[in-house]
């Protein structure tokens, strides 16, 4: 494809001129220890290469003069122009005259260089729906992975509604990780991926229920699996990752499934430059450790690591801990006292349930990031600091913007790089490396250890793991007690063979609504056990409101007071 012909439009974008509020995008560039954003527009056609023609130059010697294509538009799509590294999409090599859709968020590699799109403001709408091309590539990518289990739902929905209104509602009941495509006006086919089929038809059923509570006419079916990986036996199971870790975190960073790998890959990418990350997920699945990963891949590993969560303390207590006071501050400050801010720096600071700052504090904080000092309580004398900032939230914080709990200011300052941890379901290869772990960790001091069983490893892997790793661990520090023999089976880990808890009767049939609020009460246990019985966060992970929890639990027959049980 001859290259595209610079404009003044095209140049607009991306030349470092201020950008408008119409600019939904923006693209972030990582070589090597150097990382630029550039303002992208609505549409058009964007060249990237180490040519001073290039729209975007990039003055690294794995990139050619005239690398590649960005076409930003309806849909976003990067073409190869015969370079001499070549062009990368989800690990595939783009060929001549090929262009491949991506999505905000996917890592395009040019040689030694990634390039990330990224929403540069708040989404106004719900995730688009995927095109059909894009859409059967995807399926056709994942057919040949080896490492989980897709299923495919068509929904055939009708109402009053235009037929873009019903993609935009259907989008927004789906959660992240479930791609959606409209094969025709009405017609919805959604990519289940590395799901149990219980797991799969849960989600439909849910879906469907949910568009019928908006007055649609919905006919759901969940069609067989497109691919399926047979259960790993133990000594076929893989070995090691193809992420490096950094020195230090091979004890913490168990990673075998391909979607964690990609993580690890990104961040080891990002920790080389100065860049502040958001990290992104449900509770439990390992952020922290994502944290530490970043830490310790960066120039700064050998220098402080201050971590805080800003959920756990009062909104005086938190202030006190992130910026210090002066003796005499407040009653209670019989003397002076460095903050985290301050006692970090040249270092990195973890800043934990983010999302749960209190505003007074998020205005503060955001004056310490863009003046780089530090004013104690009680003190007029700020303090120069040098820190990196790593922070982690399980909630929506462009959700909570819109609703002003979250400064949008702080939240760019935040989010140089944001980084989704993917949940435990969607990591099946990661389940029993990580099961093990946690099984020799509580064995420590023990002649000799118990093993899991055929049984329990197909137990551990077809459970939705709402609580995550956390919820996980918890589970096999339990198994450990209950076991006493050399085996682990599904009787030690279930949490439906406790006293007092519902269990099924081996043979006993059971139709699919009967599968499917069995599930939902198994899910709801986890989670409330994974939070110890704090409704709120359980309601969180969820991703219900708390009231509608406990609408269930009076539906499921199951106690309200959860704390301490």
């Amino acid at each position: 494809m001859p290259s595209p012909e610079p404009t003044t439009e095209r140049l607009s974008h991306v030349r470092g001129e201020a950008p408008s509020e119409d600019f939904p995008y923006a693209l972030l560039v990582i070589a090597g220890e150097r990382t630029s954003s550039y303002p992208l527009g609505n549409e058009g056609h964007v060249l990237i290469g180490r040519s001073k023609r290039a729209d975007i130059c990039i003055d690294h010697a794995s990139v050619s003069r005239e690398h590649a294509v960005l076409a930003v538009g309806a849909s976003l799509r990067v073409e190869d122009l015969g370079s001499s590294n070549g062009t990368r999409v989800r690990g595939q090599l783009l060929g001549p005259d090929a262009p491949v859709e991506v999505a905000p968020g996917e890592v395009i590699d040019l040689g030694e260089v990634l390039l990330v799109v990224q929403h540069r403001r708040l989404e106004q709408g719900r995730r688009r729906i995927c095109s059909v091309p894009y859409f059967e590539e995807r399926v056709r990518e994942l057919a040949k992975e080896p490492d989980g289990t897709a299923f495919l739902a068509r929904f055939v929905v009708g109402g009053a509604l235009s037929a873009s209104a019903l993609e935009v509602i259907v989008a927004s009941v789906l959660r992240d990780g479930e791609l959606v495509t409209s094969k025709a006006p009405g017609i919805f086919e959604v990519l289940f991926l590395r799901t149990a089929s219980v797991i799969a038809a849960a989600r439909v059923e849910h879906v469907a229920q949910v568009l019928r509570q908006r007055e649609l006419d919905v006919q759901s079916e969940l069609l067989a699996p497109f691919f399926q990986a047979e259960p790993l036996a133990p000594h076929t199971r893989p070995s090691g990752t193809t992420a490096r870790p950094a020195p230090g975190l091979a004890s913490n960073c168990v990673v075998r499934d391909p979607a964690m790998q990609t993580v690890l890959r990104l961040l080891e990418r990002v920790a080389a430059s100065e860049l502040s990350v958001l990290l992104l997920g449900e509770t439990g699945t390992g952020k922290e450790v994502c944290a530490e990963f970043v830490v310790q891949a960066s120039a700064r590993r050998e220098r402080k690591f201050l971590r805080l969560n800003c959920a756990a303390l009062s909104e005086s207590l938190l202030e006190s801990e992130l910026f210090g006071h002066e003796k005499g501050a407040f009653t209670g400050a019989v003397r002076e006292r460095a903050g985290l801010l301050e006692s970090a720096h040249t270092g990195t600071v973890f800043l934990d349930e983010v999302g749960d700052m209190p505003l007074s504090t998020q205005a503060k904080l955001l004056r310490v990031l863009e003046a780089k000092e530090v004013l104690r309580l009680g003190s007029t004398v700020p303090r120069r600091t040098d820190i990196r900032i790593v922070s982690a939230t399980n909630r929506d914080l462009r959700e909570l913007i819109t609703q002003g709990l979250f400064r949008e200011d702080l939240y760019y300052r935040l989010n140089g790089i944001s980084v989704l941890v993917p949940p435990l379901r969607e990591r099946l290869l990661d389940i029993e490396p990580l099961a093990e772990h946690f099984l020799a960790e509580v064995a420590q001091g023990r002649a000799t250890a118990p093993t899991f069983s055929t049984a329990s490893r197909g137990w551990l892997r077809a459970q939705p793991w709402p609580g995550n790793a956390r919820e996980l661990k918890n589970v096999v520090s339990r198994a450990f007690l209950l076991c006493d023999d050399a085996r682990i089976e599904p009787h030690h880990l279930g949490v439906e063979h406790l006293p007092g808890s519902a269990s099924v009767r081996p043979g006993e049939a059971k139709g699919l609504r009967d599968e499917v609020k069995e599930l939902e009460r198994h899910r709801i246990e986890r989670a409330l056990e994974a939070v110890e019985g704090n409704q709120r966060e359980a309601a969180r992970t969820l991703g219900i409101s708390r009231g509608a929890l406990l609408r269930r639990l009076d539906q499921l027959g199951l106690p309200r007071s959860r704390r301490g049980s």
